[in-house]
């Protein structure tokens, strides 16, 4: 039975006998109210149906509920050179300046201590880029570097390790001359730099 003729069999069935269908409906008021009151009606009735079976069918309903985390997140020493390598290659993948700064330590993190940092998108930093979206607003690579202590320290050492990278950022000359003398050695794996200055 199609839905109109599920429709039209509701409406007659709520009619007087003494007439057509047709000629009892007074108003489009009506017929709108009517129609949507047995419209939703089945329309629930599918849907609860839909849910049910799909439950049903679905093996992950009886799985355990996935494990969460708790805040900060465990933290290993990392290698700081890798780092700065992978922070590189990670500028120049074109997802921006936040996203070189948080992915490295998050990647490096995934080696060293796994969960939960294998379940971290890394990509969320993209917007970070250009100081947010372009803004100019915070550099992005202190942006990724924030986020990235947040993630693994209170908030109470994360303001005090932040504040700190601040200050570091404002002093220290970039890139570092470490940096440079491995883009002379070419020990990147990706060999692109920027004559900005």
């Amino acid at each position: 039975m199609t839905t109109i003729e599920f429709l039209a069999k509701a409406f007659k069935s709520t009619q007087s006998k003494k007439g057509d269908f047709m000629e009892k409906i007074t108003s489009r008021r009506g017929f709108i109210k009517t129609s949507l009151k047995y419209g939703l009606t089945m329309a629930a009735g599918a849907a609860g149906a839909s849910c049910g079976i799909h439950a049903l069918s679905t093996p992950s309903v009886f799985a355990a509920a996935p494990k969460t985390h708790e805040w900060p997140l465990p933290y290993a020493t990392l290698d700081k050179e890798l780092g700065r390598k992978l922070g590189h290659d990670s500028y120049w993948s074109g997802k921006g300046c936040a996203y070189a700064a948080f992915h490295p330590i998050v990647a490096l993190l995934r080696d060293t201590v796994g969960e939960p940092f294998h379940s971290l998108p890394t990509e969320l930093m993209i917007f970070g880029h250009g100081g947010g979206v372009g803004w100019g607003s915070l550099c992005g690579a202190l942006n990724g570097s924030g986020a990235a202590i947040s993630l693994v320290c209170n908030k109470e050492t994360s303001d005090k390790l932040v504040d700190e990278l601040f200050n570091w950022y404002t002093q220290v000359e970039l890139p570092t001359t470490i940096s440079n003398q491995y883009g002379v050695e070419k020990q990147y794996t990706v060999n692109k730099y920027s004559n900005s200055r």
